[in-house]
């Protein structure tokens, strides 16, 4: 591909991944006041409670590689955000976002039509809009498996404080976590099973990775 059009892609790529996360997110602390009402959250903490959601979290770091491979001016956070490593780990994790929100949470909250909207926007779109936006800026330089280790960090330390959350408050984040109607044995399984998914995706991202820098 010519390198002027990859530019051309990976800019408008960014710009529509950005506005769908950011917009997503937006819209979902809009929209899912009523649920939070429910809980008996209020304007204010519902900010906070929506931050201890993966998806959330995932789809600010999106928009924080998205807006670095946009801006003009280079600072050391726009440097390190553009990291080739830090943005194939941004695109696992939210590859992971969607793969485990379709098979294992899908359903689980009663939405409307409108609250179905941003649902989507960060699930189901923001997943395929990275990894286009990752392979038209893929490094040219292979990565060795032994980044993994490095990248794996960050979901390893959100998995093990949500159960430790959920272990001394009785409360758990998610369904598919609630060591109180599940068990632990169930519990631990699948967060087995999800790390086992994480390490899997990127492994496949460096392998899609190395096989590109060979043809280039």
């Amino acid at each position: 591909m010519n390198p002027q059009r990859e530019s051309k892609l990976s800019r408008a790529l960014a710009i529509c991944g950005l506005v769908n996360s950011a917009a997503g997110i937006v819209l979902q602390y809009v929209l899912f006041q009523p649920l939070f009402r429910q809980m008996g959250i209020g304007w204010g903490s519902s900010t906070i409670a929506m931050l201890v959601y993966f998806t959330i979290l995932t789809n600010l770091m999106v928009v924080a590689v998205y807006w670095s491979s946009l801006a003009v001016a280079r600072n050391p956070v726009t440097a390190f955000l553009a990291r080739p490593g830090v943005r194939t780990a941004v695109t696992a994790y939210i590859l992971f976002v969607g793969i485990v929100y379709a098979t294992m949470l899908y359903g689980e909250l009663p939405l409307t039509l409108a609250q179905q909207v941003p649902d989507a926007m960060l699930h189901f779109i923001a997943p395929p809009l990275c990894l286009a936006w990752w392979w038209t800026t893929r490094p040219h330089r292979p990565f060795t498996l032994d980044r993994i280790w490095r990248w794996i960090i960050w979901p390893v330390a959100y998995l093990s404080a949500s159960l430790l959350f959920g272990a001394s408050t009785g409360k758990y984040i998610y369904p598919i976590l609630d060591a109180n109607a599940l068990g632990w044995p169930a519990v631990l399984v699948i967060a087995a099973g999800m790390i086992t998914l994480i390490i899997l995706l990127m492994a496949g991202l460096v392998a899609i990775g190395r096989r590109r820098s060979g043809k280039d």
